[in-house]
């Protein structure tokens, strides 16, 4: 997954102030028409754009609607609308979690290497003890590197998607899924499948 350089930063400012992960109560096995009423009253959104995806269900995952599944996922979960460069008409969700619940999913990845916590650098002064995964510093010193522990616990994140719909409204297909934090961005498209997965679990 390829680092990428949008303006995560912003989305992190207006939403996040993290207490932990919500998830949804038990789901009914499939949405009705009075789940859909229900969803669309709590939302204090009359842009009809943005309820088209809300009050939708995502192919495979009928087991609520999109709004419902996302809202209950997420902290302060912020839905917006716009009109891109090319002139399609995007639907974004951004919400918050925190790096240590999104680790509990197994959504965290080796190439998710967040700039806020450095890897915390320990200078070799016992060769017999060598735990393995040695590198050698600036200045010539066999050193180690352990997780920065104390920065990963409180470090929030936010996961942005974007549903971008068909000319004629209709339709969509999510087409753009980023993690990440202020300073640390990455494409998570290709796995959408294990997101949505954790998202409606």
């Amino acid at each position: 997954m390829k680092a990428n350089t949008f303006a995560i930063s912003t989305l992190l400012l207006t939403i996040l102030t993290f207490g932990g992960c919500k998830k949804p109560a038990a789901a009914a096995d499939a949405a009705d028409e009075d789940t859909i009423a229900e969803a669309a009253h709590d939302k204090e959104i009359g842009d009809p754009t943005i309820l088209s995806v809300l009050n939708a269900l995502l192919t495979g995952y009928n087991s609520t609607i999109i709004g419902m599944a996302f809202d209950h996922s997420f902290i302060n979960p912020n839905w917006s609308t716009f009109t891109n460069d090319k002139g399609q008409t995007i639907v974004q969700f951004a919400g918050g979690t925190n790096y240590r619940e999104m680790e509990k999913t197994g959504l965290i990845f080796d190439t998710f290497k967040p700039a806020e916590c450095p890897a915390i650098e320990t200078v070799l002064t016992d060769y017999s003890h060598n735990p393995g995964g040695v590198s050698v510093n600036a200045k010539g010193e066999l050193v180690t590197f352990k997780p920065n522990n104390a920065c990963l616990d409180t470090l929030p994140v936010v996961m942005v998607f974007q549903f971008m719909l068909s000319h004629d409204k209709k339709d969509f297909k999510i087409a753009t899924l980023l993690f990440g934090t202020p300073k640390t961005s990455v494409d998570y498209l290709p796995v959408l499948p294990r997101v949505l997965d954790w998202i409606y679990s």
